[in-house]
């Protein structure tokens, strides 16, 4: 009797922990069904046809206008329409200038000045003449003589064009003599080493950007101060190996390292306002912007006006451009010309500031 009640006990218990799982089971089982739906659905959405119709075209756009901005600047590059001042008196002025204009068509934009040694100073030339009084020549025949100004800081490109207008003046008679009133720095004297520091100045920029939209949190003010300390360890930094290491650049070395710091500050600054207002995608383009159609329309291979119109002037209210005239501002030419490309910087720097702030208003918004 003890065995058979004992029996029935452990049945009725097995009974019943199967019904409990049963049920269990059976409560479960919609639960299952309803994630397993939405998983499904998840799986299946897809992007609207009208958005990858857009990003197709917005990516042919991008790679359209990098083709263009490496491309124009390459085969029309040249000299034409060159800002040339010229002094002396009128009647000789109008002379060369004439005779200039006929030899040589298109290739220079004569300016009539007072002095042209302070013009080309000035950076408002890239070269210039200064006629003289007629002096006795080897034969007791009075010649004309000139002065031709060149500027090696303006681009190496516009050397070689006013050594050609030397020659053109000796070959017709006149005693010339040159001033280069921009002398190349004794680590770079042939200046092609200016030409290199457009990279280090567009990765410093971009680089702590991405590093600090990805790896700072805690907020935008605190990126945007990280960039700022970061700019200004930089601009000392790269000043020192351009100024005392390599000597590739003269001028005050403090000039240069607030030149350098802004330069890094307007790109870096841009850039974490396009990621703050647009995400990764603004990371991008701001990348993308900086690369590839700052960078080629800056002109520091060759210097804003070998470049066609109107890039070369377009090149200098981008980032780059205009850390590379402000950089050749305080390197060669004593901060001339600097104001201009110093508000140009900051603007970008600005810019960046206010998509960050556009950014915050926008989410706050939404959050109310």
């Amino acid at each position: 009797m003890a065995s058979n009640s004992v029996s029935t006990e452990v049945t009725t218990r097995s009974t019943s922990a199967t019904t409990q799982a049963t049920e269990r089971a059976t409560n479960q089982a919609p639960n299952s069904t309803n994630q397993a739906s939405k998983d499904t659905e998840q799986t299946t959405e897809h992007t609207s046809s009208g958005k990858v119709v857009g990003i197709v075209f917005g990516l042919a756009a991008v790679v359209t206008l990098m083709l263009l901005s490496f491309l124009a600047p390459a085969v029309n590059s040249g000299a034409k329409d060159l800002p040339l001042a010229v002094s002396g008196p009128d009647q000789a002025v109008t002379q060369l200038t004439q005779n200039m204009e006929h030899n040589q068509p298109e290739v220079f934009e004569i300016k009539h000045v007072d002095d042209a040694k302070q013009a080309v100073h000035d950076r408002e030339a890239i070269g210039g003449i200064a006629l003289g009084q007629r002096t006795a020549g080897p034969n007791g025949i009075p010649v004309p003589t000139a002065e031709v100004i060149t500027a090696t800081g303006a681009g190496t490109t516009y050397l070689r064009v006013m050594n050609g207008v030397t020659q053109a003046l000796t070959s017709q008679g006149a005693q010339v003599t040159t001033t280069d009133v921009a002398p190349p720095a004794s680590g770079d004297e042939h200046g092609t080493a200016f030409a290199t520091l457009a990279l280090p100045m567009a990765f410093g920029g971009m680089i702590s950007a991405v590093v600090l939209s990805t790896q700072v949190h805690g907020g935008r003010t605190r990126r945007f101060l990280a960039c700022g300390a970061f700019a200004i360890i930089a601009g000392f930094i790269l000043a020192a190996v351009m100024r005392f290491g390599f000597d590739v650049v003269d001028g005050s070395y403090w000039e240069i390292v607030g030149t350098l710091s802004l330069a890094i500050v307007g790109v870096s600054m841009f850039v974490l306002g396009m990621e703050s207002k647009f995400g990764y995608a603004g990371l991008g383009i701001g990348a993308v912007f900086v690369m590839f159609l700052s960078n080629p329309l800056s002109g520091m291979q060759t210097g804003p006006d070998w470049l066609p119109s109107p890039w070369g002037t377009i090149g200098q209210f981008l980032p780059l451009g205009a850390a590379g005239s402000a950089l050749r501002s305080v390197g060669f030419f004593d901060g001339a010309g600097w104001g201009i490309h110093g508000l140009v910087l900051a603007c970008w720097a600005l810019l960046g500031i206010v998509l960050a702030g556009w950014s915050a208003w926008t989410a706050s918004r939404r959050s109310n």
